[in-house]
């Protein structure tokens, strides 16, 4: 696991929040205050481990976002 230097949220020393990229084959996955970065697969195996995960950290919000996504696309 690694650790993205800088990001902090201020104010809410006791608080997590979890992001997630979810428009690719594998679900990239930041940690807040911490920074911690990791990714899972996105197959029905890595949600598993995504879900254990997150039931350890107790985050406060999960917050989901799709980059990839052509909204435009017929």
């Amino acid at each position: 696991m690694s650790h993205t230097p800088g990001i902090k949220v201020h104010g809410m020393p006791d608080q997590m929040f979890v992001g997630i990229d979810v428009s690719k084959a594998r679900l990239d996955v930041v940690v807040l205050p911490s920074g911690e970065v990791f990714a899972v697969d996105n197959t029905a195996s890595g949600l598993t481990e995504l879900l254990i995960r997150l039931s350890d950290l107790q985050p406060q919000l999960v917050v989901l976002e799709a980059i990839g996504c052509d909204v435009g696309a017929a």
